[in-house]
């Protein structure tokens, strides 16, 4: 007997597997900057990236592990800036393309607009106070 996985099943699979290969992945990565937070606290991270890659559309597990990376990276709340988040919620845009076009059309002045403004951004914007 052969057992064979449909795509959808492989899917599901992937995503069922990828916070903890995140979690391996930003521990060896970005081990500076994540050193000394507990697992529990890191995985709420990762996991609210993935949950904000997933409400953009995002499906595919490389697109929202190559978001979440990026929230390492860049920061937290990189999608905020006007130009990325116009081409992660733009409907003409297909979900599947959607990520590659966030590189494909956005600039290295705006990325560096973004990381300019990593002192203002959270990982937890809900705990923050009222302006």
């Amino acid at each position: 007997m052969t057992l064979k996985i449909g795509g959808e099943q492989l899917r599901r699979m992937l995503n069922g597997m990828l916070p903890q290969a995140l979690l391996r992945v930003v521990r060896s990565d970005y081990r500076s900057l994540v050193d000394g937070l507990p697992d529990d606290i890191l995985m709420e991270m990762i996991s609210g990236g993935i949950s904000r890659a997933r409400g953009f559309g995002l499906a595919r597990p490389e697109d929202i592990a190559g978001f979440v990376l990026v929230m390492f990276e860049v920061g937290p709340e990189f999608y905020r800036h006007p130009a990325i988040r116009s081409v992660l919620e733009d409907v003409r845009i297909p979900p599947e393309r959607r990520w590659d076009e966030v590189f494909a059309r956005t600039s290295q002045k705006v990325w560096d607009e973004v990381a300019g403004s990593l002192h203002r951004q959270t990982w937890f914007p809900e705990l923050q106070p009222p302006d």
